[in-house]
């Protein structure tokens, strides 16, 4: 591997990992932000602050999204630990790279749902679900970039 490639391939590896410690003690700080923003929006559904069983969907579909992005930076974490030993065209690597990609389009669906309360949901959900369906794209390629390697490596 270059110098270089290696030097982004530490700073995507600490930065994920910063993303990681990140994502974890947010979640310490959710239900402080969840009731400041629920006491400062009206609800789509009665044009009223909240009601309790509309907070306690925002609570378990928030923490539900961090869940899933701790898991799927844990991913990025360990494709990226993959790629430094040099196991890029691997079919364990795409796999990794199809399970983020399902991660993110689902993590971009959840965030939709929290559209009648806060208004840019639907905006960002709808972003985040493209960039899910783009790395999809980039695993389908390198899914065939692996089987064309993989088909070399029997060529004498």
């Amino acid at each position: 591997m270059k110098q270089k490639n290696k030097l982004s391939l530490y700073i995507s590896l600490i930065l994920s990992i910063t993303v990681l410690a990140v994502i974890l003690s947010l979640c310490f700080f959710l239900p402080r932000y969840i009731e400041w923003k629920c006491t400062n929006t009206l609800s789509m559904f009665t044009g009223d602050l909240p009601a309790f069983g509309e907070k306690v969907f925002i609570y378990c579909l928030s923490y539900l999204l961090m869940a899933l992005a701790a898991l799927e930076d844990g991913a990025l974490i360990y494709l990226l630990l993959r790629i430094k030993k040099g196991l890029t065209f691997t079919d364990k690597t795409v796999k990794c790279i199809g399970t983020i990609s399902l991660f993110i389009m689902v993590i971009g669906a959840l965030f939709i749902l929290l559209t009648p309360w806060f208004k840019m949901a639907l905006a960002v959900g709808l972003l985040v679900v493209f960039v899910g369906v783009v790395i999809g794209v980039v695993k389908n390629v390198l899914e065939e970039a692996t089987a064309i390697k993989n088909e070399n490596d029997f060529t004498i």
